[in-house]
């Protein structure tokens, strides 16, 4: 008789990881913006790494003071979905700074800024399944 030796099996399971900040004051700048928005993603990015995940999609959400009914209010959000999920922190960075741009809009003073990213899990369980040393990805919706 013949011995069943181990073989590993990636499942992605999806997940979400978040980053907000409420500033003490409104910022109209887009740099700005996009700065604070580039550091949550990129200490996002460095979570999913050390948990062993990717991501798949960067959602940025951003609103004024609507405690100010005073002035002009705006709230948007965008979604941008990774064609090959990573854990690149340049194309994370990239794209919550690219979805940031798609949304701000000029003379507004953005009080709150939101990053999700919407991530995978790679755990490896031990399958009897596969011949050879194949590795077989299975996706969870």
């Amino acid at each position: 008789s013949s011995s069943l030796t181990q073989r590993q099996v990636l499942i992605l399971l999806r997940r979400v990881s978040s980053a907000s900040r409420s500033f003490s004051s409104e910022i109209y700048d887009i740099k700005e913006l996009q700065e604070q928005i580039a550091n949550f993603a990129s200490s996002l990015a460095e979570k999913l790494r050390n948990q062993n995940s990717v991501a798949c999609e960067v959602s940025v959400f951003a609103y004024t003071n609507r405690f100010k009914q005073s002035e002009r209010q705006m709230y948007g959000n965008r979604l941008v979905q990774m064609q090959t999920p990573t854990s690149d922190q340049r194309i994370i960075v990239n794209m919550a700074v690219t979805a940031l741009k798609e949304l701000f809009c000029n003379g507004f003073g953005y009080l709150i800024v939101i990053l999700l990213i919407r991530f995978k899990n790679i755990y490896p369980i031990l399958s009897y399944f596969f011949k050879n040393d194949e590795y077989k990805l299975i996706f969870f919706p």
